[in-house]
């Protein structure tokens, strides 16, 4: 075969293979559209028979997502815990920050994969100011979970570390 059969026949698969890979997607697209259709309309159904209750969802969706925030939200976490640090008056000396999964066992053999955001924070202070802060952390709108904790003392400081766990969707 001579070098433009070659590229000819190249070129064919190549058109085949875009044209089956677009007619799949396409299809796809269309379910996306369908399905797109039927929750809107089943929201507006919602909103016609039973207001009432499609307010109560939503304000419920809210509040989830207020406490198990998108990815982006959640790096806030730094934010809050700096915050949250110099309002104390404490010294923040470290702060690092990983992500991961975990899995949550709930009943009937049911587990939940959730993504985390671990933060290992380090920092010092008087004992008075890092019991504020850590009060003040329980009271988070966040759903967060602390899963070691190390307090030492020197001299008049005392220095606090803490791994903080955050669940986002």
């Amino acid at each position: 075969m001579k070098p433009t059969g070659k590229v000819i026949v190249l070129l064919a698969v190549f058109l085949l293979i875009s044209f089956l890979a677009f007619q799949h997607l396409s299809t796809v697209m269309a379910r996306v559209e369908a399905n797109h259709r039927l929750i809107t309309g089943l929201e507006q159904r919602g909103e016609r028979e039973k207001p009432d209750e499609m307010v109560k969802l939503r304000q419920e969706r809210a509040r989830l997502e207020e406490r198990i925030p998108d990815q982006a939200r959640n790096a806030e976490m730094i934010i809050v815990l700096t915050d949250l640090a110099a309002r104390h008056h404490l010294q923040q000396l470290a702060l690092k920050e990983s992500r991961g999964e975990s899995k949550i066992e709930a009943e009937g053999n049911f587990n939940i994969d959730i993504k985390t955001n671990t933060f290992i924070w380090h920092g010092r202070g008087s004992y008075s100011d890092l019991r504020a802060f850590l009060a003040d952390l329980e009271t988070n709108n966040r759903l967060v979970s602390i899963s070691s904790l190390e307090l030492t003392t020197s001299d008049a400081l005392w220095n606090l570390t803490f791994q903080l766990n955050t669940f986002f969707n």
